[in-house]
């Protein structure tokens, strides 16, 4: 009775809005969070943005092996999902931002890898923004991937205070294997990632 106490008070302090997360994903989001207070809105005397960005891109490759958090969420058409449950080679998990043009390009991306690359990707798109803002690019993409709407609180609880597009490329054992933010990543770092 003792030992299933202390596992189900063990599951409880790694849950954070209904998610799991993994040891290290916990850890860096603990350290993110406080990064991300510390700064208070305000960048500190020495502190650039270079500094900030640096911050950030070393929790992402920090991030590379962590198990990926276990994530139960709705789709947009209240389909129930979990990111970490599909049975697939990879599952690419990208938080997009409706109103940057390269952001929502990716999604192109990611037709193409599922194409060219003959593996089988599962692909899930969250966004802050509602269903009725981003009702064009669900009917653009809806058969080639799941799109999670008015997804604010799952982004904030697993971005690492990163910006957008963020993409994370898990593994068929759901470990993360690449971890990237920011406009500048390309098709040929995706593809290399899960070559």
């Amino acid at each position: 009775m003792k030992n299933i106490l202390i596992i189900l008070l063990t599951i409880t302090s790694l849950s954070s809005f209904g998610q799991i997360y993994s040891d290290c994903f916990h850890k860096l989001k603990l350290e993110t969070d406080v990064f991300l207070s510390n700064l208070g809105g305000q960048l500190a005397v020495g502190d650039t943005v270079d500094n900030i960005m640096e911050a950030i891109e070393s929790r992402q490759k920090r991030l590379i092996g962590c198990g990926y958090p276990y994530s139960p969420v709705s789709t947009f058409d209240k389909k129930e999902i979990n990111v970490t449950k599909f049975n697939t080679d990879y599952v690419i998990v990208n938080f997009n931002y409706l109103y940057c043009d390269n952001c929502t390009n990716e999604l192109e991306f990611f037709i193409k890898l599922k194409k060219e690359t003959k593996k089988t990707i599962t692909v899930i798109v969250f966004f802050k923004e509602k269903t009725d803002e981003i009702i064009e690019l669900i009917n653009k993409y809806k058969n080639e991937m799941y799109f999670v709407t008015d997804a604010g609180d799952y982004i904030e609880n697993h971005s690492l205070g990163a910006g957008k597009p963020l993409n994370y490329i898990l593994d068929n054992n759901k470990n993360v294997l690449y971890a990237k933010s920011g406009t500048g990543q390309t098709y040929e770092e995706l593809k290399e990632a899960i070559k």
